[in-house]
């Protein structure tokens, strides 16, 4: 409960500043934000897409005022590894070097610190673990399929094998880098620009769980904007 109540309120309060400026009434602000679906889905598994929601949200805010502290927030969704494959890549194509700097440079902090608390032994068991979760929880859907909100859960689902899967799934990252690429590099806004990251992060990796899709909040929020 107090993860939930720690974590949601950070959750509300960034989507709450990303829609800040728009002229909209504080309560009905607030309650869709803690109506949408999948606030519902992530408190009833007490997990964490309230803590990924807000750093990505929180990032993105402030990439722009405080570029280093945006670094620094997306340094820390390192935790959810697979969701950061694509922000590096906007990043670049932005032009973001500040930010692109505090983020490596928070990643490896938190690599020394984990090694000098636990102990070098927790990378191979890091690494065995990401074996698992691919072959078990992925590749065989042990969590099973409708649990799963990937491009290549769909095609598991339907029967399709595991290359074929993968290869629907690397298409759609591909297609979706080289859109971040050619919108970041573009003049469009920049609200349009972290509503397109904020859905292709979510999108790219094979492996989001449903109550990860509270970060689907943080497209919209930036869309309504």
């Amino acid at each position: 409960l107090a993860w939930l109540l720690v974590t949601g309120l950070a959750y509300g309060a960034t989507i709450r500043g990303i829609l800040a400026e728009v002229p909209l009434p504080r309560a009905e602000t607030w309650l869709a934000t803690f109506a949408f679906p999948a606030v519902f889905v992530n408190v009833g598994h007490g997990q964490n897409g309230f803590l990924t929601a807000a750093l990505l949200g929180g990032s993105l805010s402030l990439l722009d005022r405080r570029p280093a502290l945006a670094g620094l927030m997306i340094g820390l969704m390192a935790y959810k590894p697979q969701f950061g494959v694509l922000i590096p890549i906007a990043l670049l194509a932005g032009q973001r070097w500040t930010t692109i700097t505090a983020a490596a440079a928070t990643v490896a902090a938190l690599g020394l610190a984990t090694t000098a608390l636990i102990g070098v032994d927790i990378w191979p068991a890091f690494l065995a673990s990401t074996r698992f979760t691919q072959q078990v929880v992925l590749e065989q859907g042990a969590l099973g399929w409708e649990k799963a909100q990937s491009i290549f859960a769909a095609a598991r689902l339907w029967g399709l094998g595991v290359p074929v899967a993968y290869g629907l799934q690397f298409g759609l990252a591909a297609a979706l880098a080289a859109s971040l690429v050619w919108l970041w590099r573009s003049a469009a806004d920049y609200d349009l620009k972290a509503a397109a990251l904020a859905c292709a992060c979510l999108l790219a990796t094979p492996y989001v769980l449903d109550y990860d899709l509270v970060a689907l909040a943080v497209g919209i929020a930036f869309f309504v904007r």
